[in-house]
C-alpha cells in the first residue's frame, strides 16, 4: 500500500453514500483512505457546516493528509478546512464544482481556494454538462489559474470512479512524484 494519506469527502445528497463507499474501495488499493459521512445523510436535516468541519477535524486528528479528493459540497468543506488550518494537503482534486447549489445557499469558496493555489496543487474535474456548473462555466471562473479536466456527463454524479481515478492518480503522481502500484 502507498504511504500517502487521502481524505475523501462527497456531495450533499444522501445518494452520495454509495459513491463514497465505492471511492473508498477504489482508492484504498493505493492510499491510506479516510472518509467522513455527513450527519444529515441520516437525519434528513440541513447540513451543519461547522459541525461537519469539526467532524473532519476529528477524523484526521492523528493523520497528515497528503491528498484530498472531494466532490460537490465536499469541495466547499475542504477549502474551509484548509483555510482554518485543519488540513494542509499537498494535492487537492475537486470533482463537480456545485456553483448553482452554492449560489442558492449564498456560500462561496473560490476566492479562498484561489488564494491558496501556491500552497496546494489543485485540479478540478468537471462533467462537460454538469447541471450545477458546466465545464465551460467553470473554465470561465478559473481563468486558467487552476487546471481543469473535462469528463463526459450531465448528472453531477461522478460515479465513473475508476475512470476518474485514472486522472486523479496521474495528477498525484505528477505532483508527489511517487509511482503508484497498478
Amino acid at each position: 500500500m502507498n504511504n500517502k494519506n487521502m481524505l475523501i469527502l462527497c456531495g450533499y445528497s444522501k445518494y452520495n453514500i454509495d459513491l463514497l463507499r465505492n471511492m473508498k474501495e477504489a482508492y484504498s488499493k493505493d492510499y491510506n483512505v479516510t472518509t467522513v459521512e455527513y450527519d444529515h445523510w441520516y437525519n434528513d436535516k440541513e447540513m451543519d457546516y461547522d459541525n461537519q468541519l469539526n467532524k473532519i477535524g476529528e477524523a484526521i486528528k492523528d493523520k497528515d493528509i497528503d491528498i484530498i479528493v472531494a466532490k460537490s459540497i465536499g469541495t466547499y468543506l475542504s477549502t474551509k478546512a484548509m483555510k482554518k488550518g485543519l488540513l494542509n494537503p499537498k494535492v487537492v482534486v475537486f470533482l463537480g464544482y456545485p456553483l448553482a447549489f452554492m449560489e442558492q445557499r449564498n456560500l462561496s469558496y473560490m476566492d479562498d481556494l484561489l488564494s491558496m493555489v501556491d500552497e496546494h496543487k489543485v485540479l478540478f474535474i468537471q462533467q462537460e454538462k454538469d447541471p450545477l456548473c458546466s465545464a465551460q462555466q467553470l473554465k470561465e471562473i478559473l481563468k486558467d489559474r487552476i487546471p481543469l479536466i473535462t469528463v463526459p456527463g450531465d448528472d453531477h454524479s461522478y460515479g465513473a470512479v475508476e475512470d476518474i481515478k485514472v486522472h486523479v492518480d496521474e495528477f498525484i503522481q505528477k505532483n508527489l512524484g511517487k509511482t503508484l502500484k497498478k
